[in-house]
């Protein structure tokens, strides 16, 4: 049966008294992540400075979408009690009877539904949809029994991927423990007495001429939590490059984000690139090996966070992170850590292999 999307779907908007606010957590665009339903960061209100749109309250259950730059698939499905933007819209079955709601974030992940959100957004340089724009989408519905057996489907290829993706964090806690064993008790020394750094720049939004067609990969901070970065999002033209203070940094540099969201987070570049000035780059250097740089620097993390500043963006800076301190170590010791991560890499590459093949099964079953 064909039905609008606007038929079986309505919009909460159930908003908080932020004078008496009794929610610990809220949730932005950046605590979610593309094509992921798992809500893995979140905000808290006792500790950070959330601005007024953050009103709308949500319950476990919910679907949560990101309604700017849809093409970026934030669809995730709540498991607290928590509070989002006016700017990320709050949705529900209505009539569980006849829309099975378990379904619906897979729904909303398909290509169907990303071409349409996309193609009815406004504005250029933050695209937005309105629910109302999404109410007009229309699908084929299956009967309610086959729409349970489709989501009992989906979800239990997406809980295998939860546990390859817990398998993967269980590599890096591994790694990050051998690293603690061989260099917890060395000498440390600031990064800043032996290496180099530099930081970027964004070239104008208003002058598309400094992107549109552009093939320089220029990448942002929200990337950085790639970890090994072999690609980029964004690009920019030649003359983009000239005319800001973006610059290309080489291959195997490590990169940390400086603002926002995920500032902490360290990349190493697997391609040149050039970055905006919320990245700070640590160019290669033959007294540090490029992957043992970037374990070191993933082991300050918690040590970022306590050094950021500022409320509605907390950032650090690069003067920060040159007073960063690393074990000062030989390249020998360097190379016998690095050969542990490599084995490591290796694992990792084959638990992303099978994810990329559950997650070929799910597009399958939702795009049919």
């Amino acid at each position: 049966m064909k039905v609008k999307f606007g038929d079986i779907v309505r919009e909460v908007k159930l908003n908080v008294d932020r004078t008496n606010n009794p929610y610990e957590f809220y949730v932005a665009g950046d605590h979610m992540d593309g094509e992921d339903l798992t809500i893995r960061r979140k905000g808290r209100f006792d500790t950070d400075d959330v601005g007024p749109a953050f009103t709308r309250i949500f319950r476990p259950g919910q679907i949560l979408y990101g309604s700017r730059r849809t093409y970026l698939k934030k669809v995730a499905v709540a498991d607290f009690d928590g509070i989002c933007s006016n700017t990320t819209f709050i949705l529900e079955s209505k009539e569980p009877n006849f829309f099975c709601q378990e379904l619906l974030p897979f729904i909303m992940l398909s290509e169907a539904f990303t071409k349409w959100s996309v193609s009815h957004s406004k504005g250029s340089t933050n695209p937005y949809v309105l629910f109302s724009d999404l109410a007009g989408f229309t699908l084929n519905l299956p009967s309610l029994d086959e729409q349970k057996v489709l989501a009992d489907k989906l979800w239990a290829a997406y809980r295998v991927k939860e546990s390859y993706r817990k398998l993967l964090a269980a590599t890096d806690d591994m790694v990050k423990a051998k690293f603690v064993e061989m260099f917890g008790g060395e000498e440390q020394i600031c990064i800043g007495d032996v290496l180099k750094t530099t930081s970027g720049g964004t070239p104008s939004s208003k002058n598309s001429s400094y992107y549109e067609g552009g093939a320089i990969p220029w990448l942002t901070s929200g990337e950085v939590r790639q970890g090994y970065i072999c690609s980029t999002e964004n690009f920019i033209t030649e003359s983009g490059l000239s005319n800001s203070s973006a610059k290309w940094i080489p291959a195997n540099s490590v990169v940390i984000a400086m603002y926002g969201a995920t500032v902490g987070n360290v990349g190493i570049l697997q391609i040149p690139v050039t970055t905006n000035q919320a990245i700070c780059s640590i160019l290669p250097d033959e007294k540090y090996l490029p992957v043992f740089l970037y374990h070191a620097l993933q082991q300050k993390y918690d040590w970022m966070i306590s050094q950021a500043r500022g409320a509605a963006q907390p950032n650090i800076s690069q003067q920060i992170i040159r007073q960063m301190e690393i074990p000062s170590v030989s390249i020998i010791k360097q190379q016998q850590f690095v050969d542990v991560a490599t084995q490591a890499e290796a694992t990792k590459a084959s638990l992303r292999q099978s994810i990329e093949s559950i997650d070929r099964v799910i597009k399958s079953l939702i795009n049919q």
